[in-house]
């Protein structure tokens, strides 16, 4: 299911997809690679050795960019659709609360993952301090949490 928006620049029409679904995508990535949920589930859990640390950094500089996002992630249209996505991976709620203990519990690892990302990747003006985006998905998290 895509849902997108017509965006006009120059008389250019393009499509593109609604920022609050990339955050979601994002956080069901996030939950796919975290340890509880590997351990919990290790026929479906992404096996690796990655946190998706830069998952943690787009859904902070989406957040950051339109501060609507988190408010449309949370309408009954966005959450429905949230449950249609974990519905199709069979990832759970529960699954999504155990997100936010691992990010808490192993934010050394976090940490040190999303810190060489930021160094490595990120242009200096535009890093986000692993604080900021911890707190940022946290946040999401515990709000998505609340509404499913």
């Amino acid at each position: 299911m895509f849902s997108l928006d017509r965006i006009n620049s120059d008389g250019v029409g393009i499509e593109a997809s609604l920022l609050a679904r990339l955050v979601d995508e994002k956080l069901l990535s996030l939950c796919q690679h975290c340890p509880s949920y590997t351990k919990i589930h290790p026929r479906r859990g992404e096996q690796g050795n990655s946190y998706r640390a830069k998952d943690m950094f787009d859904i902070s500089s989406i957040l950051k960019a339109d501060h609507q996002t988190r408010a449309r992630m949370l309408s009954n249209e966005e959450i429905e659709h949230l449950r249609l996505l974990m519905g199709d991976i069979d990832l759970t709620a529960g699954d999504l609360a155990a997100l936010a203990g691992d990010i808490s519990n192993h934010g050394d690892e976090y940490a040190t993952e999303y810190d060489m990302m930021n160094r490595d990747l990120v242009l200096t003006e535009e890093r986000i301090a692993f604080t900021t985006a911890k707190k940022d998905v946290l946040d999401t998290l515990q709000a998505v949490c609340d509404k499913l």
